[in-house]
């Protein structure tokens, strides 16, 4: 698999590389028929899903509460328009993921989205500026209070030590079976011209971030929190990370954090703790599907989805206040 580059031209021409490469995977759709209770007990919840499959075990988690009854079957993509037709009824939401080269084979009418969304931060910003208050009273008190410090460091042997120490168990009791983790060799590789940054509670290794740089640009590329998870992520270890990040980036004038990925949803937990370091959203180019969300005339829509961020105007609206405006 292509790694990402940290060259934004580089990054933009290997994301439509990417597309190309996976083409022969995205020639046959999956569909599968979803039926339950919507997340939260919201109502019953029916979604008839035709893509490639990368969301579908997100969807599942995140929509819905409870599947109760799951049917499957395939199809060629360019049987996906006659496919959605033949699906989307009053009580059927449509959801369509397919490579960007094969957008135009999705019936119009469709929302779009993506798997994953950029974040970024400015922090020369107006926007973060007006949020430093409130970072310093939630964050950095609570930092202070515990006496965390951190070091940096572009030792070899402590950034494998942190790969398998901290950030493997943490990215494993995270996302569980749908942990995809990264290679050690990406985090060797961002060393060349980032940093480890290592925070400690006393003499013990509590967690960390590998981060990787460009120009005036610092990537959050990955992060780690040592064993006994909950204990350390109560006492703000994890956040301790970002705000010495953030620190560090004002001190060196980076124009930009950029705090990589999260759900494309306002009640995703990881893009609500990235707003409140104010990060903005942004498309991004790396992922190389596109997902267009079909709701048939007078259907209900539960709060999960009302909730889903979609591209809209070159911005990103939820879906919810989208339909209001309608």
């Amino acid at each position: 698999m292509l790694s990402e580059p940290l060259n934004p031209f580089l990054y933009q021409s290997a994301s439509f590389l990417k597309r190309i490469v996976l083409l022969p995977r995205s020639m046959r759709l999956k569909c599968v028929k979803l039926s339950g209770s919507a997340a939260g007990d919201d109502g019953s919840l029916n979604i008839f899903y035709a893509g490639e499959g990368e969301s579908l075990g997100y969807l599942k988690r995140a929509y819905f509460s409870k599947v109760s009854s799951e049917e499957t079957a395939a199809i060629a993509v360019w049987a996906l328009k006659s496919t959605v037709r033949k699906h989307l009824s009053g009580d059927t939401i449509v959801i369509v993921e397919i490579n960007r080269l094969f957008g135009s084979l999705a019936p119009a009418g469709g929302l779009e989205t993506f798997a994953w969304i950029k974040h970024k931060v400015f922090p020369a910003s107006e926007g973060f500026k007006a949020r430093r208050t409130k970072i310093e009273k939630s964050y950095g008190n609570k930092i202070r209070r515990q006496k965390y410090t951190h070091a940096f460091s572009n030792d070899p042997a402590e950034t494998e030590r942190f790969y398998h120490e901290l950030y493997l168990p943490y990215v494993t009791y995270r996302y569980k079976e749908n942990a995809h983790p990264r290679r050690l060799r990406e985090f060797q590789d961002a060393l060349r011209s980032g940093f480890l940054l290592k925070v400690f509670d006393g003499n013990e290794w509590v967690a960390g971030l590998v981060c990787a740089r460009y120009g005036k640009t610092i990537y959050v590329f990955a992060g780690g929190v040592a064993p006994d998870f909950e204990y350390h992520l109560k006492r703000g270890a994890h956040s301790a990370c970002e705000y010495f990040i953030f620190k560090w980036a004002e001190k060196n004038s980076i124009r930009i954090v950029d705090m990589l990925r999260t759900r494309p949803n306002l009640l995703d937990g990881s893009y609500q703790f990235k707003r409140k370091w104010a990060a903005m959203a942004f498309k991004d180019s790396w992922p190389h599907t596109t997902l267009r969300i079909y709701i048939p005339g007078g259907a209900r829509v539960p709060e999960i989805l009302n909730n889903q961020l979609i591209w809209r105007k070159s911005r990103f609206e939820a879906l919810g206040a989208i339909l209001g405006s309608k």
